[in-house]
């Protein structure tokens, strides 16, 4: 039997091999100067990156060489590098407002068609031009009902004298009516409004020709009652402010105050400032009827500027703003604020029967004078028709 020997001792591989680990501290300043060395050389690279398309022409860090060719290529800073501050910004155009500054707008705006607008505002701009071919102002005045009645444009030379300007209104009212409505009482004025006028069209003579600047169309009067009772309802609505702001009756302007309500609320309006307007414009409704003075005798204007006033002088530039208030405006929607002259005889039946009974009376007397011979007989006739008329009178009342 063979003798079992006793195993020597395993021996394991060790993990670390302390022989080869040196005992001093030289081995961790190299190991930490290699990796100083590579950090700094990363740094290094990054740096020439980034100050790489910002190096001139002739100061090339990196020399190249081409191994194909002899020559030597252009330095690297001279390959143009796009700003990326540039490039990352788009372009924009601004297309500026329609003011007449844009030349290039301009010019694509004249070379289009123009439109219906445009074709519009031409066609009624031609209809107006015989008011102002001498470049006057004029005042639309008219007469007759309101749904049929004549318009004249008066020509105003001097805007700024409004008696020569009511002068000029009567003459050119009577010469339109006949020298014959200015004697007659049946034909005197008795009102002068201010109404909004509407022309229809030009006023046609018998042969269908016009008869020059004459028109027919519409008006419309203004509800004075409705428009007296709202600013007497916006005075009485008005509430005392503790500072209220001054009203400055030489610059006709209310002059607001740090703590006015205007000063931190853009919609408010000063209190008294609405409340001023309101009594300025009920103290002018207040003076319509002298108007009616101002027809008959125009010196009276000489201290009552109401025509400026109201806004019933017209220039040209004033009618060609209203061409542009709707789209493709019909004629009767272009509105002039003018002057209504009404008379004795316009809507009054009363001197229509009047004058009516009056020539029949004559006329009986006429015929009873033939056919009796006899003055006496065609005075009784008359007398007894007067009679008739004062009894059916009665009967009526």
């Amino acid at each position: 039997m063979q003798d079992i020997t006793k195993p020597s001792r395993a021996l394991l591989r060790s993990t670390h091999n302390d022989e080869d680990t040196p005992s001093n501290s030289a081995y961790y300043l190299a190991v930490s100067g290699d990796l100083t060395q590579r950090y700094l050389r990363i740094i290094d690279m990054s740096w020439m990156h980034a100050r790489l398309p910002r190096i001139s022409r002739g100061q090339s860090l990196l020399p190249l060489a081409d191994t194909r060719r002899n020559q030597a290529p252009p330095p690297i800073a001279s390959i143009s590098v796009p700003n990326t501050s540039q490039t990352s910004r788009r372009r924009i155009r601004r297309v500026r407002r329609q003011d007449g500054s844009d030349t290039l707008f301009e010019q694509r705006a004249t070379d289009r068609p123009p439109g219906p607008h445009e074709i519009r505002r031409k066609e009624l701009g031609d209809f107006f031009k015989p008011m102002f071919e001498k470049d006057f102002h004029v005042i639309f005045i008219c007469w007759g009902r309101k749904e049929r009645c004549q318009i004249v444009p008066v020509v105003i030379t001097d805007p700024t004298d409004e008696v020569t300007a009511w002068q000029a209104i009567s003459r050119e009212f009577y010469a339109q009516r006949g020298v014959g409505a200015k004697y007659l009482p049946w034909f005197w004025v008795n009102k002068v409004e201010i109404v909004d006028i509407s022309i229809a069209g030009q006023k046609l003579a018998n042969d269908h020709r016009s008869t020059g600047i004459e028109y027919v169309g519409i008006y419309n009067s203004e509800d004075l009652v409705a428009k007296r009772k709202h600013l007497e309802q916006v005075i009485a609505d008005y509430k005392p402010q503790d500072w209220p702001c001054p009203y400055k009756a030489s610059t006709g302007a209310v002059y607001c105050h740090d703590d006015c309500v205007t000063s931190y609320a853009d919609y408010a309006e000063c209190p008294e400032r609405t409340k001023f307007r309101a009594e300025r414009e009920l103290s002018l409704l207040r003076l319509r009827p002298i108007f009616t003075h101002c027809f008959l005798k125009g010196e009276i204007a000489a201290h009552n500027h109401l025509l400026s006033r109201e806004n019933l002088i017209h220039g040209h530039q004033d009618i060609l703003t209203k061409l542009n208030v709707w789209h493709c405006p019909e004629l009767g929607e272009v509105q002039f604020r003018g002057l209504m002259i009404g008379d004795n005889w316009e809507g009054n039946l009363q001197h229509m029967v009047l004058l009516v009974t009056v020539i029949l009376i004559l006329l009986s007397i006429a015929i009873a004078r033939l056919v009796f011979d006899d003055w006496a007989i065609a005075w009784t006739v008359g007398a007894f028709f007067v009679g008739l008329l004062s009894l059916l009178q009665k009967g009526k009342s």
